[in-house]
């Protein structure tokens, strides 16, 4: 069996997830062996708690061991196209 890798770039790793998490650039990455991904959810609205304003799209990638990682829906866009050729 061959085991490809991907480069998962994200704003956070984890379950919680704040508007300053989602106000910066995305640089932190890592590099996942496809067989650990287990989902990537559809990109959604992240809305500010309490004024409801609508901050950025964003996705989470789950991995096997548990780790989740909280990606732009950009990176979620090349992340799909690259599972999707392989």
């Amino acid at each position: 069996m061959i085991n490809y890798f991907v480069n998962i770039i994200y704003y956070k790793e984890g379950d919680s997830l704040c508007a300053d998490d989602l106000k910066k650039d995305p640089y932190k990455v890592t590099t996942v062996s496809i067989n650990k991904i287990v989902s990537i959810s559809k990109p959604v609205m992240f809305r500010a708690p309490f004024s409801n304003n609508a901050i950025k799209k964003y996705s989470t990638v789950y991995l096997m061991d548990g780790v989740r990682y909280i990606i732009s829906q950009g990176d979620y866009e090349i992340l799909i196209s690259k599972l999707n050729i392989i």
